[in-house]
């Protein structure tokens, strides 16, 4: 009984470290993704087209919902499929 109390509490304490740090990175300013956004605009791009090339290159969805972007990274967790999360910090944000 204790081992079944020591597991579900780790994998409590481990949902709540991975969601906290998902509302944290998003509530930083600064948001690498918005501002290469900003970039292509300034260069001349339409806001729509530059949305949908910064979805594509990072293969995100700028402007999804709150909940759709927790389940992903959440599922991303579940699934061991770090590549999208570790890709993200690679990419150079500068011509």
């Amino acid at each position: 009984m204790a081992l079944v109390k020591r597991v579900l509490l780790m994998l409590f304490l481990i949902w709540l470290t991975v969601t906290a740090t998902f509302f944290l990175i998003r509530l930083i300013p600064g948001n690498p993704i918005i501002m290469q956004l900003n970039q292509f605009v300034q260069q001349g791009m339409t806001y729509e087209a530059a949305l949908r090339k910064v979805n594509a290159m990072y293969n995100i969805k700028v402007n999804a919902p709150l909940s759709y972007s927790t389940s992903n990274t959440l599922g991303d967790y579940v699934t061991a499929s770090w590549v999208s999360l570790c890709y993200f910090q690679t990419q150079r944000f500068s011509n």
